[in-house]
């Protein structure tokens, strides 16, 4: 299945291939992912924030060479990593303009295919793959067939894994 966004269609392998081939070009091996790693490598700057708005849980910010991603400071870890990675997607997927914010509020972060602005949708499913590696996760199912443990191991919350394990078509 294709999306499309800024004049570019994505399919789900095209940002499976593109988590993939950032976690190795940057040598992360290992789960769970650091995303501020990442984004530090991606010369991102990640930085924790006060929001005027109490919905805006993130903020992708890129003037000329300078990204910049802001999120909520008082979200827990889980959360604060799925944002990071979701700005991430941002930036490796929409970052075609000189110039281009991306705010994201709560909403935003619980959207499905289909069902959202596909950017969001996207940026998503990047970073559902950038945190929880396709091959990792049906390895580590095979052993262990718990949502409670494989998110604990991947540092993402249970919702986010079981989306993850619907996503890649493992029964729970």
């Amino acid at each position: 299945m294709a999306v499309a966004s800024s004049g570019r269609s994505y399919t789900i392998e095209d940002i499976e291939k593109k988590a993939d081939q950032i976690r190795e070009d940057l040598g992360i091996i290992s789960v769970p992912v650091d995303p501020v790693l990442i984004a530090n490598k991606l010369g991102i700057k990640v930085n924790l924030a006060a929001f005027n708005e109490d919905d805006i849980a993130g903020m992708f910010v890129k003037r000329g060479a300078n990204r910049s991603i802001l999120v909520r400071h008082s979200d827990v870890p889980t959360r604060l990593r799925f944002t990071i990675a979701h700005e991430i997607g941002h930036d490796q997927l929409h970052f075609g303009e000189p110039s281009s914010d991306f705010i994201d509020v709560d909403a935003d972060l619980y959207r499905i295919q289909g069902k959202s602005n596909r950017c969001e949708t996207q940026a998503n499913r990047f970073a559902a793959a950038l945190l929880m590696p396709r091959e990792e996760v049906k390895k580590r199912w095979i052993n262990s067939k718990s949502v409670k443990e494989l998110a604990s191991l991947f540092q993402v919350s249970e919702e986010a894994m079981g989306y993850r394990l619907d996503a890649l078509d493992l029964e729970k």
